[in-house]
Protein backbone atom coordinates (compact mmCIF):
# COMPACT_ATOMS: atom_id res chain seq x y z
CA UNK A 1 0.00 0.00 0.00
CA UNK A 2 1.50 3.17 -1.05
CA UNK A 3 1.92 5.76 2.18
CA UNK A 4 0.06 8.25 0.54
CA UNK A 5 -3.13 5.98 0.55
CA UNK A 6 -3.13 4.39 4.42
CA UNK A 7 -6.59 4.18 5.54
CA UNK A 8 -6.94 6.43 8.34
CA UNK A 9 -8.31 3.56 10.61
CA UNK A 10 -7.58 -0.31 10.20
CA UNK A 11 -9.37 -1.66 7.60
CA UNK A 12 -9.27 -4.99 5.06
CA UNK A 13 -7.10 -4.66 1.90
CA UNK A 14 -8.54 -3.61 -0.81
CA UNK A 15 -9.61 -6.60 -3.16
CA UNK A 16 -7.07 -4.94 -5.78
CA UNK A 17 -4.38 -4.79 -3.76
CA UNK A 18 -4.54 -8.76 -3.06
CA UNK A 19 -4.93 -9.03 -6.53
CA UNK A 20 -2.33 -6.80 -7.68
CA UNK A 21 -0.10 -8.77 -5.22
CA UNK A 22 -1.25 -12.17 -6.02
CA UNK A 23 -0.29 -11.05 -10.02
CA UNK A 24 3.26 -9.69 -9.02
CA UNK A 25 4.48 -12.97 -6.58
CA UNK A 26 3.18 -14.93 -9.78
CA UNK A 27 5.56 -13.01 -12.25
CA UNK A 28 8.50 -13.44 -9.95
CA UNK A 29 11.39 -15.60 -10.54
CA UNK A 30 11.64 -19.25 -8.82
CA UNK A 31 14.14 -18.24 -6.51
CA UNK A 32 14.03 -14.21 -6.53
CA UNK A 33 17.24 -13.65 -4.15
CA UNK A 34 18.25 -10.30 -2.77
CA UNK A 35 15.10 -8.29 -4.03
CA UNK A 36 15.17 -3.99 -3.91
CA UNK A 37 11.13 -3.22 -3.47
CA UNK A 38 11.11 0.49 -4.12
CA UNK A 39 7.91 2.73 -2.88
CA UNK A 40 7.67 -0.46 -0.89
CA UNK A 41 5.25 1.36 1.00
CA UNK A 42 3.39 -0.69 4.13
CA UNK A 43 5.52 -3.61 2.98
CA UNK A 44 2.83 -5.53 2.40
CA UNK A 45 4.22 -6.67 -1.15
CA UNK A 46 7.05 -7.31 1.07
CA UNK A 47 5.54 -9.46 3.46
CA UNK A 48 3.77 -11.61 1.10
CA UNK A 49 6.97 -12.25 -0.93
CA UNK A 50 9.25 -13.70 2.40
CA UNK A 51 5.98 -16.06 3.63
CA UNK A 52 6.54 -17.66 -0.22
CA UNK A 53 9.99 -17.40 -0.33
CA UNK A 54 11.74 -18.01 2.66
CA UNK A 55 15.53 -17.65 1.06
CA UNK A 56 14.09 -13.86 0.06
CA UNK A 57 16.09 -11.01 1.35
CA UNK A 58 14.08 -7.52 0.87
CA UNK A 59 15.36 -3.93 1.31
CA UNK A 60 12.30 -2.06 0.76
CA UNK A 61 12.55 1.64 0.17
CA UNK A 62 10.61 4.50 0.10
CA UNK A 63 11.23 8.38 0.42
CA UNK A 64 8.09 8.91 2.30
CA UNK A 65 9.58 7.25 5.16
CA UNK A 66 9.73 8.89 8.48
CA UNK A 67 11.76 7.69 11.29
CA UNK A 68 8.60 6.59 13.21
CA UNK A 69 7.66 4.53 9.76
CA UNK A 70 11.41 3.33 9.94
CA UNK A 71 10.89 1.90 13.78
CA UNK A 72 7.45 1.18 13.54
CA UNK A 73 7.96 -1.01 10.28
CA UNK A 74 10.77 -2.66 11.17
CA UNK A 75 9.59 -3.96 14.37
CA UNK A 76 6.00 -5.66 12.55
CA UNK A 77 8.13 -7.52 9.84
CA UNK A 78 10.25 -10.22 9.29
CA UNK A 79 14.07 -9.91 10.01
CA UNK A 80 14.91 -10.66 6.27
CA UNK A 81 13.46 -7.38 5.62
CA UNK A 82 15.17 -4.21 5.88
CA UNK A 83 13.69 -1.05 5.23
CA UNK A 84 15.64 2.61 3.86
CA UNK A 85 14.40 6.22 2.18
CA UNK A 86 17.27 6.42 0.23
CA UNK A 87 18.22 3.63 -2.92
CA UNK A 88 20.27 1.07 -1.46
CA UNK A 89 23.47 -0.05 -2.94
CA UNK A 90 22.95 -3.78 -5.12
CA UNK A 91 23.76 -5.75 -6.53
CA UNK A 92 19.93 -7.04 -6.51
CA UNK A 93 18.62 -10.32 -7.93
CA UNK A 94 14.79 -8.54 -8.22
CA UNK A 95 13.95 -4.99 -8.53
CA UNK A 96 10.30 -4.13 -7.64
CA UNK A 97 9.32 -1.44 -9.51
CA UNK A 98 5.50 -1.40 -9.23
CA UNK A 99 3.44 2.07 -9.59
CA UNK A 100 6.47 4.20 -8.99
CA UNK A 101 7.90 5.96 -11.82
CA UNK A 102 4.44 7.79 -12.58
CA UNK A 103 5.79 9.99 -9.30
CA UNK A 104 8.80 10.94 -10.63
CA UNK A 105 9.65 13.94 -12.41
CA UNK A 106 12.70 12.66 -14.77
CA UNK A 107 11.58 9.20 -15.39
CA UNK A 108 14.56 8.08 -17.58
CA UNK A 109 17.05 9.67 -15.46
CA UNK A 110 15.63 8.01 -12.07
CA UNK A 111 15.80 4.96 -14.23
CA UNK A 112 19.79 5.32 -14.99
CA UNK A 113 20.33 5.84 -11.49
CA UNK A 114 18.68 2.08 -10.37
CA UNK A 115 19.73 0.31 -13.28
CA UNK A 116 23.51 -0.43 -11.83
CA UNK A 117 22.13 -1.92 -8.81
CA UNK A 118 20.38 -4.60 -10.89
CA UNK A 119 22.69 -7.57 -11.46
CA UNK A 120 23.67 -8.50 -14.71
CA UNK A 121 21.50 -11.61 -14.78
CA UNK A 122 18.62 -10.26 -12.76
CA UNK A 123 14.87 -8.88 -13.06
CA UNK A 124 13.23 -5.78 -12.84
CA UNK A 125 9.08 -6.48 -12.43
CA UNK A 126 7.35 -3.35 -13.52
CA UNK A 127 4.22 -1.49 -13.89
CA UNK A 128 2.64 1.97 -14.24
CA UNK A 129 -0.68 3.35 -14.47
CA UNK A 130 -1.77 3.58 -18.13
CA UNK A 131 -3.63 5.66 -20.53
CA UNK A 132 -2.70 9.53 -20.68
CA UNK A 133 -6.35 10.42 -21.61
CA UNK A 134 -7.04 8.79 -17.92
CA UNK A 135 -5.17 11.67 -15.93
CA UNK A 136 -7.48 13.25 -13.51
CA UNK A 137 -8.04 13.72 -9.86
CA UNK A 138 -7.36 10.58 -8.53
CA UNK A 139 -3.69 10.98 -10.03
CA UNK A 140 -3.32 14.44 -8.80
CA UNK A 141 -4.18 13.21 -5.40
CA UNK A 142 -1.84 10.80 -5.44
CA UNK A 143 1.45 13.16 -6.81
CA UNK A 144 1.54 11.47 -9.85
CA UNK A 145 3.01 13.46 -12.62
CA UNK A 146 1.71 11.07 -15.90
CA UNK A 147 -0.13 8.14 -16.68
CA UNK A 148 1.87 6.16 -19.81
CA UNK A 149 1.08 4.59 -23.05
CA UNK A 150 2.30 1.18 -23.25
CA UNK A 151 4.76 2.15 -26.19
CA UNK A 152 5.36 5.11 -23.82
CA UNK A 153 6.53 2.67 -21.10
CA UNK A 154 8.34 0.65 -23.24
CA UNK A 155 10.60 3.06 -24.97
CA UNK A 156 11.32 4.54 -21.30
CA UNK A 157 12.61 0.66 -20.28
CA UNK A 158 14.14 0.29 -23.33
CA UNK A 159 16.02 3.56 -23.39
CA UNK A 160 17.16 2.41 -19.52
CA UNK A 161 19.29 -0.74 -20.97
CA UNK A 162 16.31 -2.94 -20.94
CA UNK A 163 14.25 -5.74 -22.96
CA UNK A 164 10.74 -6.92 -21.70
CA UNK A 165 10.71 -10.46 -21.42
CA UNK A 166 7.07 -10.88 -20.99
CA UNK A 167 4.71 -7.60 -20.61
CA UNK A 168 0.79 -6.53 -21.16
CA UNK A 169 -2.31 -4.73 -19.67
CA UNK A 170 -3.71 -5.07 -16.47
CA UNK A 171 -7.02 -4.51 -14.96
CA UNK A 172 -8.96 -5.08 -18.39
CA UNK A 173 -12.15 -4.94 -16.40
CA UNK A 174 -11.49 -1.86 -14.27
CA UNK A 175 -10.48 0.69 -17.67
CA UNK A 176 -14.74 1.26 -18.79
CA UNK A 177 -15.10 2.14 -15.35
CA UNK A 178 -12.38 5.25 -14.84
CA UNK A 179 -12.95 5.86 -17.96
CA UNK A 180 -16.53 6.59 -17.19
CA UNK A 181 -15.57 8.14 -14.19
CA UNK A 182 -12.95 10.57 -16.31
CA UNK A 183 -15.71 11.52 -18.08
CA UNK A 184 -18.39 12.63 -15.88
CA UNK A 185 -15.44 14.41 -13.76
CA UNK A 186 -14.59 16.65 -16.62
CA UNK A 187 -18.00 17.29 -17.86
CA UNK A 188 -19.31 18.07 -14.70
CA UNK A 189 -16.22 19.56 -12.58
CA UNK A 190 -16.81 17.37 -10.04
CA UNK A 191 -14.09 15.67 -8.33
CA UNK A 192 -13.66 12.42 -7.23
CA UNK A 193 -13.67 11.46 -3.21
CA UNK A 194 -10.22 11.16 -1.56
CA UNK A 195 -8.78 7.59 -2.30
CA UNK A 196 -7.37 5.48 0.03
CA UNK A 197 -6.79 1.60 0.01
CA UNK A 198 -8.85 0.72 3.07
CA UNK A 199 -11.65 -1.41 2.37
CA UNK A 200 -15.19 -1.46 4.13
CA UNK A 201 -18.03 -3.70 2.09
CA UNK A 202 -19.19 -7.02 3.32
CA UNK A 203 -18.25 -10.53 2.95
CA UNK A 204 -20.69 -11.48 0.03
CA UNK A 205 -19.48 -7.98 -2.39
CA UNK A 206 -15.60 -8.36 -1.24
CA UNK A 207 -15.94 -12.86 -2.56
CA UNK A 208 -17.44 -11.17 -5.62
CA UNK A 209 -14.87 -8.09 -6.20
CA UNK A 210 -12.50 -10.64 -5.04
CA UNK A 211 -13.56 -13.18 -7.30
CA UNK A 212 -13.61 -10.65 -10.52
CA UNK A 213 -10.21 -9.28 -10.15
CA UNK A 214 -8.71 -12.57 -9.67
CA UNK A 215 -10.09 -14.09 -12.83
CA UNK A 216 -9.13 -10.37 -13.90
CA UNK A 217 -4.85 -10.47 -13.43
CA UNK A 218 -5.46 -14.65 -14.37
CA UNK A 219 -6.78 -13.05 -18.25
CA UNK A 220 -3.60 -10.96 -18.12
CA UNK A 221 -1.17 -13.84 -17.49
CA UNK A 222 -2.62 -15.92 -20.23
CA UNK A 223 -2.66 -13.06 -22.87
CA UNK A 224 1.29 -12.37 -21.76
CA UNK A 225 2.10 -15.91 -23.72
CA UNK A 226 -0.07 -15.17 -26.66
CA UNK A 227 0.35 -12.01 -29.43
CA UNK A 228 -2.61 -10.28 -28.06
CA UNK A 229 -2.51 -7.34 -25.54
CA UNK A 230 -5.56 -6.31 -24.66
CA UNK A 231 -5.27 -2.77 -22.89
CA UNK A 232 -5.73 -2.09 -18.83
CA UNK A 233 -6.20 0.28 -16.43
CA UNK A 234 -2.29 -0.47 -15.99
CA UNK A 235 0.44 -1.74 -18.09
CA UNK A 236 3.21 -4.15 -16.62
CA UNK A 237 6.41 -5.76 -17.63
CA UNK A 238 9.10 -7.99 -16.14
CA UNK A 239 12.60 -7.07 -17.50
CA UNK A 240 15.61 -8.31 -17.62
CA UNK A 241 19.31 -6.56 -19.24
CA UNK A 242 20.00 -6.16 -22.61
CA UNK A 243 22.21 -7.83 -24.74
CA UNK A 244 23.96 -4.44 -25.57
CA UNK A 245 23.51 -3.46 -21.45
CA UNK A 246 25.51 -6.36 -20.74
Amino acid sequence: MDLAERPETTLRRHPWEVARARFFLDRLPASPGRVLDVGAGDAYLANRLVQEHASAEVVCQDLLYTDQDLASLAAQTSASIQFCRDLPEGPFDTILLLDVLEHVPDDLDFMRELMPRLAPEGRLVFSIPAWPMLFSSHDRSLAHHRRYTPADAKRVLTQSGLVPLASGGLFHSLLAPRALQVGVERLTGRKGRAHDLGWRAGPLISRLVDTALTLDTRLSGLLSRSPLEAPGLSWWAVCGRSSADG
